[in-house]
Protein backbone atom coordinates (compact mmCIF):
# COMPACT_ATOMS: atom_id res chain seq x y z
CA UNK A 1 0.00 0.00 0.00
CA UNK A 2 1.23 3.84 -1.08
CA UNK A 3 2.47 5.95 1.94
CA UNK A 4 0.92 9.18 1.61
CA UNK A 5 3.98 10.70 0.40
CA UNK A 6 4.09 8.47 -2.59
CA UNK A 7 0.46 9.05 -3.13
CA UNK A 8 1.44 13.26 -3.35
CA UNK A 9 4.63 12.44 -5.44
CA UNK A 10 1.69 10.05 -8.09
CA UNK A 11 -0.68 12.81 -8.05
CA UNK A 12 1.55 15.33 -8.33
CA UNK A 13 0.89 14.72 -12.19
CA UNK A 14 -2.69 15.95 -11.87
CA UNK A 15 -1.49 19.34 -12.09
CA UNK A 16 -4.20 21.60 -12.28
CA UNK A 17 -5.68 20.46 -9.01
CA UNK A 18 -2.22 20.38 -7.70
CA UNK A 19 0.37 22.73 -9.15
CA UNK A 20 -2.10 25.75 -10.10
CA UNK A 21 -5.12 25.25 -7.54
CA UNK A 22 -3.04 24.17 -4.84
CA UNK A 23 -4.55 21.20 -3.74
CA UNK A 24 -3.42 18.54 -1.64
CA UNK A 25 -3.47 15.13 -0.33
CA UNK A 26 -3.59 15.02 3.42
CA UNK A 27 -4.95 11.46 4.40
CA UNK A 28 -5.82 8.74 2.32
CA UNK A 29 -6.89 5.00 2.52
CA UNK A 30 -9.09 2.51 -0.07
CA UNK A 31 -12.45 4.25 -0.73
CA UNK A 32 -11.72 7.97 0.88
CA UNK A 33 -9.47 10.86 0.53
CA UNK A 34 -8.87 14.29 2.67
CA UNK A 35 -7.40 17.17 0.41
CA UNK A 36 -7.15 20.51 1.66
CA UNK A 37 -6.82 23.75 -0.12
CA UNK A 38 -5.33 26.91 1.03
CA UNK A 39 -7.43 29.82 0.02
CA UNK A 40 -5.42 32.16 -2.10
CA UNK A 41 -6.76 35.52 -4.02
CA UNK A 42 -7.08 33.90 -7.25
CA UNK A 43 -9.57 31.54 -5.54
CA UNK A 44 -11.90 34.44 -4.92
CA UNK A 45 -14.60 35.75 -7.56
CA UNK A 46 -15.66 38.65 -8.13
CA UNK A 47 -17.57 39.14 -4.85
CA UNK A 48 -14.43 38.51 -3.09
CA UNK A 49 -16.12 34.66 -2.24
CA UNK A 50 -14.27 31.16 -3.32
CA UNK A 51 -15.13 30.67 -6.59
CA UNK A 52 -16.93 27.54 -7.25
CA UNK A 53 -14.35 26.27 -9.73
CA UNK A 54 -12.21 25.64 -7.23
CA UNK A 55 -14.37 24.12 -4.98
CA UNK A 56 -15.72 21.74 -7.65
CA UNK A 57 -11.96 20.70 -8.34
CA UNK A 58 -10.91 20.34 -4.69
CA UNK A 59 -13.79 17.85 -4.90
CA UNK A 60 -13.19 16.15 -8.00
CA UNK A 61 -9.38 15.69 -6.76
CA UNK A 62 -10.87 13.92 -3.39
CA UNK A 63 -12.52 11.35 -5.59
CA UNK A 64 -9.66 10.93 -7.87
CA UNK A 65 -7.23 10.14 -5.00
CA UNK A 66 -10.31 8.19 -3.38
CA UNK A 67 -10.60 5.91 -6.12
CA UNK A 68 -7.28 5.41 -7.68
CA UNK A 69 -4.76 6.02 -4.61
CA UNK A 70 -4.70 2.75 -4.12
CA UNK A 71 -6.22 0.90 -7.20
CA UNK A 72 -4.51 -1.20 -10.03
CA UNK A 73 -7.94 0.10 -12.50
CA UNK A 74 -8.06 3.74 -13.20
CA UNK A 75 -10.92 5.04 -12.46
CA UNK A 76 -12.81 9.03 -13.98
CA UNK A 77 -15.39 11.09 -13.37
CA UNK A 78 -18.49 9.80 -15.56
CA UNK A 79 -20.74 12.62 -14.15
CA UNK A 80 -20.34 15.22 -11.42
CA UNK A 81 -23.41 17.36 -9.46
CA UNK A 82 -22.37 20.08 -7.11
CA UNK A 83 -24.81 21.26 -4.82
CA UNK A 84 -23.43 24.72 -3.01
CA UNK A 85 -24.92 25.33 0.36
CA UNK A 86 -23.00 27.99 1.88
CA UNK A 87 -20.11 30.24 1.34
CA UNK A 88 -16.56 29.68 2.30
CA UNK A 89 -15.28 31.35 5.42
CA UNK A 90 -11.30 31.47 6.77
CA UNK A 91 -8.23 30.56 4.53
CA UNK A 92 -8.76 26.87 3.92
CA UNK A 93 -11.01 23.91 2.52
CA UNK A 94 -11.26 20.23 3.17
CA UNK A 95 -13.02 17.98 1.11
CA UNK A 96 -13.86 14.45 2.05
CA UNK A 97 -14.47 11.61 -0.59
CA UNK A 98 -16.03 8.70 0.89
CA UNK A 99 -16.99 5.49 -1.83
CA UNK A 100 -20.87 4.90 -1.59
CA UNK A 101 -20.99 1.96 -3.58
CA UNK A 102 -18.10 0.25 -6.15
CA UNK A 103 -19.27 -2.19 -8.98
CA UNK A 104 -17.39 -3.60 -11.13
CA UNK A 105 -17.41 -0.90 -14.03
CA UNK A 106 -18.99 1.80 -11.99
CA UNK A 107 -18.92 3.09 -8.66
CA UNK A 108 -20.50 6.32 -6.47
CA UNK A 109 -18.24 8.52 -4.00
CA UNK A 110 -20.29 11.14 -2.13
CA UNK A 111 -17.81 14.28 -1.09
CA UNK A 112 -18.13 16.70 1.20
CA UNK A 113 -15.90 20.16 0.84
CA UNK A 114 -16.04 22.32 4.42
CA UNK A 115 -14.28 25.15 5.17
CA UNK A 116 -11.68 25.43 8.21
CA UNK A 117 -15.06 26.71 10.61
CA UNK A 118 -16.78 23.41 9.66
CA UNK A 119 -19.25 25.34 7.21
CA UNK A 120 -20.91 22.64 4.94
CA UNK A 121 -19.61 24.27 1.65
CA UNK A 122 -20.87 21.92 -0.80
CA UNK A 123 -21.89 17.91 -1.71
CA UNK A 124 -20.97 16.35 -4.30
CA UNK A 125 -22.13 12.85 -5.96
CA UNK A 126 -19.57 11.45 -8.14
CA UNK A 127 -20.66 8.16 -10.74
CA UNK A 128 -16.94 6.85 -11.41
CA UNK A 129 -16.49 4.54 -14.39
CA UNK A 130 -13.46 2.09 -13.80
CA UNK A 131 -11.98 0.27 -16.22
CA UNK A 132 -9.28 -2.67 -16.50
CA UNK A 133 -9.28 -2.74 -20.25
CA UNK A 134 -8.23 0.85 -20.65
CA UNK A 135 -5.05 -0.12 -21.88
CA UNK A 136 -5.79 -3.02 -23.70
CA UNK A 137 -8.34 -0.74 -25.35
CA UNK A 138 -4.95 0.87 -27.18
CA UNK A 139 -3.01 -2.10 -27.16
CA UNK A 140 -6.39 -3.45 -29.75
CA UNK A 141 -6.56 -0.68 -31.65
CA UNK A 142 -2.88 -0.98 -32.70
CA UNK A 143 -3.34 -4.68 -33.71
CA UNK A 144 -6.04 -4.08 -35.43
CA UNK A 145 -4.52 -1.45 -37.57
CA UNK A 146 -1.50 -3.27 -37.72
CA UNK A 147 -3.77 -5.76 -39.36
CA UNK A 148 -5.02 -3.72 -41.69
CA UNK A 149 -1.49 -2.41 -42.95
CA UNK A 150 -0.12 -5.97 -43.20
CA UNK A 151 -3.06 -8.02 -44.60
CA UNK A 152 -5.63 -6.14 -46.13
CA UNK A 153 -3.48 -3.27 -47.56
CA UNK A 154 -1.52 -6.20 -49.56
CA UNK A 155 -4.71 -7.59 -50.80
CA UNK A 156 -6.37 -4.87 -52.12
CA UNK A 157 -3.46 -3.84 -54.20
CA UNK A 158 -3.12 -7.00 -55.29
CA UNK A 159 -7.07 -6.51 -56.59
CA UNK A 160 -6.14 -3.69 -58.24
CA UNK A 161 -2.95 -4.74 -59.92
CA UNK A 162 -4.94 -7.31 -61.17
CA UNK A 163 -7.66 -5.44 -62.67
CA UNK A 164 -4.87 -2.67 -63.89
CA UNK A 165 -3.03 -5.24 -64.98
CA UNK A 166 0.26 -4.02 -63.66
CA UNK A 167 2.47 -4.95 -60.37
CA UNK A 168 2.36 -2.62 -57.00
CA UNK A 169 4.17 -2.49 -54.21
CA UNK A 170 3.77 -1.57 -50.96
CA UNK A 171 7.56 -0.72 -50.36
CA UNK A 172 7.33 1.12 -53.70
CA UNK A 173 11.09 0.24 -54.82
CA UNK A 174 11.01 -2.74 -56.92
CA UNK A 175 7.64 -2.31 -58.91
CA UNK A 176 6.35 0.35 -60.90
CA UNK A 177 3.25 1.91 -59.40
CA UNK A 178 0.49 3.50 -61.63
CA UNK A 179 0.10 6.93 -61.38
CA UNK A 180 -2.15 9.59 -62.84
CA UNK A 181 -0.68 12.09 -64.65
CA UNK A 182 -2.78 15.11 -65.55
CA UNK A 183 -2.82 15.92 -69.30
CA UNK A 184 -1.01 19.35 -70.22
CA UNK A 185 -2.94 21.81 -71.29
CA UNK A 186 -1.57 24.48 -73.67
CA UNK A 187 -2.18 28.19 -73.27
Amino acid sequence: MPSLEELRERFREDRYATQLTGADILEAEPGRALVGLRLRPDHLNANQKVMGGAVFTLADFAFAVAANGFAERITVSQHVSVTFLAPAKGQELRAEARCVKAGRTTCLYEVEVRDEAGTFVAQAMVNGFTSRWTYMVFGACALVLMVLVQIVLPLALNVISMRLGKSISTSGVSHPVPSVVPSRRTA
